[in-house]
């Protein structure tokens, strides 16, 4: 197994020196000195310590590596996004619409919607409010027509309703099961929730 590892990261073909070389991975220089038996081991063991040496220096590069900043929390968009058209479930047909729409729903879901509100139970004038926020990021195509409207609207409430689920379950996973509490992690959270 070593052996392959080795070969791989030196990007070295299979030789008699390689194969002399492979104990050294499994324990010490002089116990591979010995189950190879080699008469020339001072030579040996100069070529393996420079072989330890290459394979540190190349795997020791990835774990000096910069940490990435954890993420910010997520913010609603400061500008209007054009969507070009929508596809037959009634989603954006174009990038920047599609993930400015994910964005959106997942921010209704999370801040606009109540923990404690099942969204099957919403009366249909809270869902057109929820409708109407999303219309305030996005740009609806001309000539768009009222059942086309209400086709992406249903798409758009059924995007809600499973991001409000997935979300309230996050919260039941990572907080209320530890007994952690979520409010300094989700500002947008009333305790009355």
């Amino acid at each position: 197994m070593y052996y392959w590892i080795i070969l791989v990261l030196l990007n070295l073909s299979a030789n008699d020196d390689v194969v002399d070389l492979l104990p050294i991975f499994a324990g010490s220089v002089e116990a591979a000195m010995s189950e190879t038996g080699s008469s020339d081991s001072n030579a040996q063991r100069d070529q393996v310590l420079n072989l330890q040496q290459e394979v540190s220096a190349q795997t020791g590069a990835c774990s000096t590596s910069q940490r990435r900043k954890p993420r910010a929390q997520t913010k609603w968009p400061s500008d209007i996004i054009k969507v070009a058209g929508f596809d037959s479930d009634g989603f954006p047909t174009n990038d920047d619409g599609l993930k400015c729409w994910r964005l959106i729903c997942g921010l209704i879901a999370r801040q606009r919607v109540g923990i404690n509100v099942h969204f099957e139970d919403l009366d249909e004038p809270v869902r057109q409010g929820l409708f109407d926020i999303m219309k305030q990021y996005l740009q609806f195509p001309e000539g768009t027509s009222k059942a086309e409207i209400n086709h992406v609207r249903g798409a758009a409430c059924k995007s809600i309703v499973k991001l409000h689920r997935s979300f309230k379950s996050s919260l039941v996973r990572n907080f209320v099961n530890d007994g952690i509490e979520p409010f300094e992690l989700h500002k947008h959270l009333d305790r009355q929730d």
